[in-house]
């Protein structure tokens, strides 16, 4: 893709700022283009636009649903110099058109209207690597009168003009009217414009605001499957909206919203729906991860996470809390009488422990954690057969399980049972924190599945919309399931469906945790149910591969 050039900042060619958090739903979808020479006229107000507390959401209160998502950058340009790149949110001059969305980006003059380009990207499709173009369609004129008030003004090649009188849609957290020192930024410098790399002219703005506790995020994209001549039609784009309590660097259950119905620069009746979930995970001032499911609209049934890299500088000031001390979250990995282990703590309440030989899964220990100041302990555990002949005593039995650990360093654990205890001593594995992808997991699988201690042969697939269909003992049990990234981690939540009566755990659903390694290319999951006494566990190895078992 085309990039955007600085002296002291290369950026990528597209961004995106959206706008509105709990109000008539206002979004914006926009691309970086090729740098737009900013003009300056003199005037006479003392205000200095020169002030990242400026970005944020802006809208023309006489339209519906539109607007803009400004991102300023402080002396870019040099001291007193701001960057300043907006996404038009908007839509065609006609209702049945549907949305559209355009660029602007330039220098952000000190005094008087800024003069910049409309740009246009056009070509890409739905989270995908295709090739987006982008080019200059119109000018855009611009000037803030204070930290809530902009005029603005557009002329498109296509002959459309016109004057927007703006205002800031979202409360002011640390734009200052004077001179004064700026408000320490808090989460709203995690605010900026993000993107996965491998995407094609699309990514996700995001706008944090500490003192109303929200987060508002603006995913500019395409249409699934567009093709790449499907012209302004293919475009497509999204809010999300979430409360955020201050710190919170994990949010889950944020919506995912479509506003139709609007005309570009128009009064219009505009409507909208809840059309999935996402969930975010920011891990620093430039690296976050998004996981996404759509359940509703034209994307319905779409998921996937998306590796997002910040693609304005950060704010000075910008922080974002490390993971607590006591935090055990994660993955841990070591040998224990000729048997390789790993721990499991999705940092849910709960833990797993599997035991391989020789790259097999053999037995299982499952329960619920007390986790607290480095401390591990669980006293309700159960231990499960994965293979007929993997325990001397086939029944699950009860455990015991207490130690202690060093967040992303080390852990000690004793297992007790009634014939006596085992000693594990672990170390931190970093692949926990590298993002789940349905498509590494999609192919075909053989292997075991066990219901308590009945090791079973198992056949089974994975599609790369995450639809997962299985049949167990030789079509005995035919089963279903879905998978779904789970945030910022290399876990799948994952949802297991029987359909057959002769399935043993029932008809489910069952909802457990799934993980796909590709160093071996196996696939594995587990489901407790009946008060998590009893587990349905699954392992397969991927057809044409080396087999494992």
């Amino acid at each position: 893709m085309a990039r955007f050039a600085h002296a002291s900042h290369p950026l990528p060619t597209y961004a995106t700022r959206l706008g509105t958090a709990f109000l008539p739903v206002l979004f914006a979808c926009v691309a970086f283009c090729a740098l737009a020479c900013a003009c300056a006229t003199a005037r006479a107000a003392t205000f200095d636009p020169n002030q990242a507390g400026l970005s944020g959401a802006w809208a023309n209160a006489a339209t519906d649903g539109q607007g803009f998502v400004f991102d300023v950058v402080e002396d870019f340009h040099g001291v007193g110099r701001a960057l300043i790149f907006g996404g038009w949110f908007t839509y065609d001059t006609a209702a049945a058109g549907g949305v559209r969305w355009y660029t602007v980006q330039g220098e952000l003059a000190r005094q008087g209207t800024s003069v910049m380009a409309i740009y246009q990207t056009l070509g890409g499709s739905f989270d995908s690597p295709q090739p987006a173009t982008t080019q200059a369609v119109g000018e855009f004129s611009i000037e803030f009168t204070d930290c809530t008030h902009a005029s603005a003004s557009y002329r498109f090649d296509d002959g459309r003009t016109g004057d927007l009188p703006l205002a800031r849609l979202l409360g002011n957290a640390t734009c200052r009217p004077g001179a004064s020192t700026p408000a320490a930024p808090g989460s709203a410098a995690w605010s900026g414009a993000w993107a996965d790399p491998t995407n094609g002219g699309q990514g996700l703005v995001l706008e944090f605001n500490p003192d109303q506790q929200l987060m508002f995020g603006a995913w500019y994209a395409f249409a699934r499957g567009a093709a790449a001549n499907a012209g302004a039609a293919g475009q497509d784009w999204y809010t999300l909206q979430a409360a955020v309590p201050a710190g919170t660097t994990s949010i889950a259950d944020i919506g995912i919203y479509a506003t139709r119905g609007g005309r570009f620069d128009a009064h219009a009746t505009t409507t909208t729906t809840r059309v999935g979930t996402v969930q975010l995970d920011m891990q620093d001032c430039t690296h976050a991860t998004l996981a996404y499911e759509f359940t509703a609209g034209a994307l319905a049934g779409s998921q996937g996470t998306l590796a997002m890299l910040r693609l304005t500088p950060p704010q000075q000031g910008c922080a974002v809390p490390a993971p607590a001390a006591g935090n055990a979250e994660g993955y841990w990995k070591g040998t224990s009488k000729g048997q390789d282990f790993r721990v499991i703590v999705p940092g849910d309440g709960t833990y797993a422990i599997v035991f391989q030989h020789e790259g097999v899964d053999e037995r299982f220990v499952y329960g619920t954690l007390v986790d607290d100041n480095g401390q591990f302990i669980s006293n309700d555990g159960a231990e499960f057969a994965i293979r007929i002949g993997a325990l001397a005593d086939a029944r699950a039995t009860d455990i015991g399980v207490a130690g202690s650990f060093v967040a992303r360093q080390s852990m000690q654990l004793r297992l007790t049972r009634r014939a006596g205890s085992e000693l594990l001593s672990a170390t931190w594995d970093p692949t926990y924190e590298t993002p789940a992808r349905v498509a590494d997991a999609a192919g075909s699988y053989q292997g075991y599945a066990a219901v308590t201690v009945n090791g079973l042969a198992v056949d089974f697939s994975i599609d790369s919309a995450g639809q997962f269909s299985g049949s167990i003992g030789g079509g005995a049990c035919n089963v279903s399931a879905r998978l779904q990234a789970r945030g910022a981690t290399n876990l799948f939540d994952f949802i297991l469906r029987g359909l057959t009566p002769s399935c043993l755990f029932g008809a489910g659903p069952l909802t457990g945790l799934a993980w796909y390694d590709t160093a071996t290319r196996s696939f594995h999951s587990y489901t407790p149910f009946a008060g998590r006494s009893r587990m349905q566990y699954m392992l397969g190895s991927r057809v044409g591969a080396r087999q494992t078992q």
